[in-house]
């Protein structure tokens, strides 16, 4: 929070009233000159709490990306430091990595029978990445990532905004089938939308489009790179953008900046 100027006058007060108001001039004063490095304290761990490995935030960081970086959930990253996804982090501060137990138990030892071979099970990735074909977007766009942002009513933001000018076309990522619809109606959050899906389950959802492209309904099959429909603000959209949702296997929903940016370079 940067430091507030404000002017303090020298001349005698006259009034009461006036020594009232230079008081409250002063104090406001005094309020302005917290410095930044206080505020950003209240905000977060310091490296000092924190039991295990560290982490300093780079520009452009999210919940999401670092969790992702880390090879660690975001729950546990945010447990680990006492966070909710509304929780503001900044760059240069130092955030606590969830501790693994890498120690292994004292056992005793046993002797594997020849028939039952010991067996080593390996935990699932927190989130598989997605490759895809043609970014969703036609440029000039811009995005960030804001995976698993609060939204209203509860929800957390699943998807990419991709912002780019109304009427730039938006493609299919992958070649598949587009298996559902979605026309925009009043109370609508996704507006005029789509859900491309490919041979092994995984589907993508766009929303918040223009129009569609003519041509295409339910059950029609696309190619990579096919206009499906323009850029817009339908349902809840406060400027034009498409909305861009990955599902891994038809499951839940992915954070879908990595997949983006490694198709847009």
């Amino acid at each position: 929070m940067p430091p507030v100027s404000a002017q303090v006058t020298t001349a005698a007060p006259r009034t009461a009233p006036r020594r009232g108001r230079r008081l409250f001039a002063v104090v406001m004063f005094a309020i302005g000159l917290v410095p930044a490095t206080a505020v950003a304290k209240a905000v977060g761990p310091t490296q000092a709490a924190c039991p295990g490995p560290t982490y300093s935030v780079v520009s452009g960081d999210s919940w999401s990306r670092i969790a992702s970086r880390q090879k660690v959930s975001m729950t546990a990253l945010m447990n680990a430091n006492g966070a909710t996804t509304a929780t503001v982090i900044h760059p240069g501060q130092t955030l606590c990595l969830p501790v693994t137990n890498s120690s292994p138990a004292t056992t005793t030892p046993t002797t594997p029978t020849p028939t039952t071979p010991a067996t080593t099970t390996t935990a699932p990735a927190i989130a598989s990445t997605v490759a895809i074909d043609i970014f969703p977007v036609q440029g000039p766009c811009s995005y960030v990532d804001t995976f698993g942002a609060p939204r209203s009513g509860g929800r957390s933001h699943e998807g990419v905004d991709i912002i780019a000018k109304a009427g730039q076309y938006v493609y299919a990522v992958k070649d598949g089938v587009l298996t559902k619809k979605y026309v925009d109606a009043p109370g609508s959050l996704s507006g005029n939308g789509w859900r491309l899906t490919i041979a092994d389950g995984t589907y993508f959802f766009y929303a918040h489009l223009s129009t569609f492209a003519s041509g295409l309904s339910v059950g029609s099959a696309v190619k990579a790179g096919q206009i499906i429909g323009l850029v817009g603000m339908t349902g809840d959209a406060p400027i034009p953008h498409t909305h861009f949702e990955v599902h891994p296997g038809g499951g839940a929903a992915v954070d879908p900046y990595p997949t983006a940016r490694a198709a847009c370079g």
